[in-house]
């Protein structure tokens, strides 16, 4: 297929869409009940038990790979705070790779500091996010917070309707004006997303 026939996410689709959780953070949420300090202090030293109950699940990497999508839903700020002291314990490296691709989708001046460390570091326990903390550091000033009314703004306008066939709806009624245009759509996405924030 030639590069010019690839349709693209528009780029302030891309950064508007990473504010907003993904099926993974949903999935958690929904999954566990809660997460208390006492429990995330239990994963951070390395135990997938407290009190003789399962804290999320037997297997460590299972458990701190939820903890982190549970409060990326739930607390920007507690999941950073989580993940921080996941990424700078060296017996719990096993879960660095998908902690820091999860930090790298939350744009913070501690994550921002965080990465620089490693990236200046030379630590060879850092190796395999090496690249993701330097693409985050060189892109951390091109991100941009975007309001809902000037992403929906920044979008290309939809293309020109061609006539259409006139369709029966199940209501009978045919006319045009009851039907939703690209404009209250886009009005109603901007709805949406303005109550979500």
């Amino acid at each position: 297929m030639p590069k010019s026939s690839q349709k693209r996410i528009p780029k302030q689709l891309d950064i508007f869409s990473e504010r907003y959780p993904d099926a993974d953070m949903v999935a958690c949420a929904q999954g566990i009940d809660e997460l208390t300090k006492p429990m995330l202090d239990a994963l951070l030293a390395g135990q997938t038990e407290l009190d003789g109950k399962v804290i999320i699940s037997e297997n460590y990497y299972n458990s701190v790979t939820a903890a982190c999508n549970y409060l990326r839903y739930h607390s920007k700020d507690d999941f950073i705070d989580f993940a921080l002291n996941v990424m700078r314990n060296p017996e719990l490296s096993a879960t660095y790779a998908y902690v820091a691709s999860s930090l790298a989708k939350v744009r913070d001046e501690r994550v921002k500091q965080f990465f620089t460390e490693v990236k200046n570091s030379g630590d060879a326990g850092y190796s395999k996010i090496i690249g993701t903390a330097r693409s985050y550091i060189e892109n951390y000033d091109k991100y941009e917070e975007i309001s809902s009314e000037d992403f929906f703004n920044a979008l290309p306008e939809p293309k020109q309707e061609s006539k259409r066939k006139e369709i029966i709806h199940l209501t009978g009624n045919t006319k045009s004006e009851d039907r939703i245009s690209s404009k209250t759509a886009k009005m109603v996405a901007a709805h949406i997303a303005h109550n979500d924030g």
